[in-house]
């Protein structure tokens, strides 16, 4: 029998954790930010569409005192795309900004891109 535990530790095998991604702006919706991680995503090599994404969304910070960019959840339609993303994570701190639709001075070094389960894991 399938715990309600391992559902949702099958369901977060999906989810990928972006932090340091600069927003988009105040009215930023979860279409603006899932099209904008496509061309993050294609930009670092992955081969990745629309159709990939399930939805991708600002969430807020376990600590209420940090400043910054909002971490992202982006959840994957198939693993696959989730792990050729997962792949080449740290090309992500060499796509210039200006290629994705950012601002040209906003910097994407310290971007990161985290398996979610692990960092979901480390909270509880």
């Amino acid at each position: 029998m399938t715990t309600v535990s391992e559902l949702q530790e099958y369901s977060f095998a999906f989810n990928v954790k972006l932090l340091a991604v600069h927003d988009l702006g105040d009215s930023e919706s979860a279409v603006d930010t899932s099209e904008l991680f496509v061309k993050l995503f294609n930009s670092m090599g992955a081969q990745v569409s629309i159709n990939d994404i399930d939805i991708a969304h600002r969430v807020p910070f376990h600590d209420t005192t940090r400043g910054g960019p909002k971490p992202i959840i982006c959840k994957f339609t198939r693993r696959l795309a989730r792990n050729q993303v997962m792949a080449v994570g740290k090309e992500a701190r060499k796509v210039p900004a200006i290629n994705i639709g950012l601002e040209e001075e906003d910097d994407l070094s310290n971007v990161s891109i985290v398996d979610y389960l692990k960092a979901a894991k480390a909270f509880c």
